[in-house]
């Protein structure tokens, strides 16, 4: 999709919010075909950068670390909701928690889409029929995030 159409898609998407299930994962369809976001230097340098939409598509080839639920430096050390977060690695069409090492398995309705067990989001990945492969994460814990970096 053109880049003018997809900047649209994804500013209406943000302005939406939180929505229920069906009507988040209707977005994620429409959003998977949005031209994908250049995540910028840090990322391209191996850093970890906060994912910037609601729902965001990017190309990677390789393994990626997600790190769900990390709060932000003012919310540190002390906060009344307090979760520990969760750090997960996508390699080729497996996803595993770190933390416990376990592998979770994707959706019925997709082979290559997790809802993650944190309640923080969703992970898709899609192998295009040429690298480089497309990921699209959708972010359910607005306050806290999804963070990504190469690995």
């Amino acid at each position: 999709m053109p880049s003018a159409w997809s900047s649209l898609l994804r500013t209406l998407r943000d302005a939406s919010g939180a929505l229920p299930a069906a009507a988040g994962d209707a977005w994620d369809l429409a959003l998977t075909w949005t031209s994908p976001i250049d995540l910028g230097s840090v990322w391209r340098a191996g850093g970890e950068i906060r994912i910037p939409h609601v729902v965001t598509a990017f190309e990677h080839d390789g393994p990626l670390f997600l790190r769900v639920g990390q709060l932000t430096p003012p919310q540190l050390p002390y906060r009344e909701d307090a979760r520990p977060s969760q750090l997960y690695r996508l390699l080729d069409r497996r996803l595993v928690c770190v933390d416990d090492g376990r592998i979770l398995e994707p959706t019925q309705d997709h082979p290559l889409r997790w809802v993650l067990p944190c309640g923080g989001g969703v992970v898709m990945h899609h192998p295009e029929w040429r690298p480089p492969h497309r990921t699209v994460v959708r972010v359910d814990d607005l306050d806290r995030g999804i963070y990504v970096q190469p690995c």
